[in-house]
């Protein structure tokens, strides 16, 4: 997951200001500058050696700097979590994603202040998660609505924080 965050020598955090030819302004978490695309979500495939052990893909809803990494069994038991399966290409406060873009967005503001508390706190539940999934992978099956409805908490949360720097 820290590699899909990568972004050179800024590490986990965006450097603006790079410019088209640049090698370095393309990595492999993008965002619309230097270029006119960007990476809108991210997924690790967890593989087990036992295959009855089920797979666990670690989902992350948009630039996977500024998001966390969830994880889901693969096949997901039952329907997904409404806020999953909900959006289109217009902003829609019912879509997970375009929820989690608004908070990308707002550190894109000021990433270089903005992006490690961000981080800190999407990477410390992640970390959680890991450890959780880890110990039994039946976790993952479990409980996906709930991490869905935190997450969207916690969105909220940053974007009243962000707003009000």
């Amino acid at each position: 997951m820290r590699h899909l965050r990568d972004h050179y020598d800024g590490g986990t955090i965006r450097r603006p200001g790079r410019k088209e030819g640049d090698p370095l302004g393309w990595s492999v978490c993008m965002h619309p500058e230097p270029g006119a695309g960007a990476t809108a979500a991210a997924r690790v495939a967890e593989l087990p050696r036992d295959p009855g052990r089920g797979v666990v893909a670690w989902c992350a809803l948009n630039t996977p700097c500024t998001s966390l990494f969830l994880p889901f069994a693969v096949p997901v038991p039952g329907a997904l979590p409404p806020a999953l399966a909900t959006g289109t290409g217009e902003p829609d406060e019912a879509s997970a994603w375009w929820r989690m873009k608004a908070v990308g967005d707002e550190v894109i503001e000021d990433p270089a202040r903005r992006t490690p508390p961000v981080q800190a706190a999407w990477q410390a539940w992640e970390r959680e998660l890991i450890a959780a999934v880890a110990r039994d992978r039946a976790t993952a099956a479990a409980g996906a609505a709930d991490r869905v409805e935190r997450m969207l908490a916690e969105q909220r949360r940053w974007l009243e924080t962000l707003g009000a720097r």
